[in-house]
């Protein structure tokens, strides 16, 4: 029971700061500079290009409404499109994550290759210059 109350008190933690990191994250997109209609159309676009990209994209929104947009399309994995490559996000993830998944077991073996002979060498010296050093 200890641990169920545990686990509990837990993600009852875990939930206000993920909620937090989102809104971080969204206030730190929008406060990035320059428009994003703009950037994607060129600086010579006409007013009605970018006004017609902005209400595509729900940018001519109170910034509440495009957080709950931005929430709702996360949740149900709607990444979006890829600008550079016109295709869903989603279909470019299983590719990036194969290469990000080899680095990720590649630097885990190299930092215990590179740990394990260091807290060896620091047990054997404990409270000596090795021990201090490492």
């Amino acid at each position: 029971m200890d641990s169920l109350n545990y686990a509990a008190r837990r993600i009852g933690q875990t939930l206000p700061v993920a909620l937090l990191v989102t809104v971080l994250i969204f206030l730190l997109i929008k406060l990035l500079p320059g428009d994003p209609a703009t950037a994607i159309l060129g600086e010579r676009a006409s007013d009605a290009a970018v006004r017609t990209l902005h209400q595509q994209w729900g940018l001519d929104r109170p910034l509440w409404q495009q957080y709950a947009t931005y929430m709702r399309n996360l949740f149900t994995g709607n990444l979006g499109q890829s600008l550079r490559y016109r295709t869903p996000v989603v279909e470019l993830l299983p590719h990036r994550m194969t290469v990000t998944l080899f680095l990720v077991v590649y630097s885990m073996l190299l930092s215990v290759l590179i740990a394990v002979p260091l807290a060896i060498v620091a047990a054997g010296h404990r409270d000596r210059w090795p021990d201090q050093l490492v």
